[in-house]
């Protein structure tokens, strides 16, 4: 087998692996045809150590973003879901992003249509660090129990949020989320169709988590450079617009394997 099709075959294998966890993750479906059903779980006080709205019915663990700001607001140190996201971040970084995440998923799902393909600024892709510091941290915090639900919370325009929970809501119950909310899950929606993952790399705070970490984490890419004739083969094959030639251990970088189609770079598990 040539090493295209040796990566191409882990490559299915991790769109195999995101949709078990996407449903895995969200194991109460039926709940979702019943918003009025009770949307507590008793997993629900374990996070998961990715975005997934805890809002939703259909949700199995908490979401650790909503845990941290609504802490934030209270003034409590979230002591596991910070654990679980540090524990992540060190062992795997933003692997998790790329094969466990269900936004994640959702975004490449839709991201397949048919259109033409752009890539992000990469200045825009600093907001997700603006909006882990903003939102879920600091003004929550300042603005305390007050900030919960208004503009100054997270979960209040949170685009994951507003697919898995306030959109199954509009067409159950005719229950609209906030005008704020719809205008970021909209424009999100659009940017998925051109852009590789928009929100993972502009918005998510767990991205940029995990993108801190991917400077660290055991989990990383290797480059042989005394083998290595830059033919660019690994750059062109990266969706999240990665370059190994000078970075491996980059916070874009989600593992997602396709630059593993040069037979240059494998999979390193030693923090090096």
């Amino acid at each position: 087998m040539s090493k295209l099709a040796k990566s191409r075959r882990k490559i299915s294998k991790r769109r195999w692996w995101q949709l078990w966890f996407l449903i895995g993750l969200n194991p109460f479906m039926y709940r979702v045809f019943n918003v009025s059903a009770a949307a507590a779980s008793r997993t629900r006080y374990m996070c998961a150590p990715i975005l997934n709205c805890h809002n939703c019915p259909a949700a199995l663990l908490a979401c650790p973003i909503g845990v941290m700001a609504q802490a934030s607001s209270i003034h409590v140190f979230p002591f596991v879901a910070v654990g679980i996201l540090l524990v992540g971040g060190v062992f795997a970084g933003r692997f998790l992003c790329g094969w466990v995440c269900p936004i994640g998923t959702i975004q490449e799902l839709v991201y397949k249509a048919k259109l033409p393909k752009f890539g992000i600024p990469r200045p825009l892709r600093y907001g997700k660090y603006l909006v882990l510091g903003l939102l879920v941290i600091a003004l929550p915090y300042i603005l305390g129990e007050k900030s919960y639900g208004t503009w100054a919370y997270v979960c209040t325009y949170c685009p994951a949020s507003t697919m898995m929970w306030g959109l199954p809501r509009v067409l159950f119950k005719m229950d609209w989320p906030s005008l704020g909310a719809l205008i970021v899950v909209g424009a999100c929606l659009v940017a998925m169709l051109f852009t590789f993952r928009p929100i993972c790399s502009v918005l998510c705070p767990i991205g940029a988590i995990y993108g801190l970490a991917n400077k660290i984490s055991f989990l990383n890419i290797k480059i042989d450079r005394k083998k290595c004739n830059s033919c660019n083969k690994c750059v062109k094959a990266c969706p999240a617009e990665v370059n190994p030639l000078k970075e491996t251990r980059s916070g874009d970088c989600i593992y997602c394997l396709e630059c593993l189609q040069c037979d240059h770079l494998k999979v390193n598990l030693r923090a090096d």
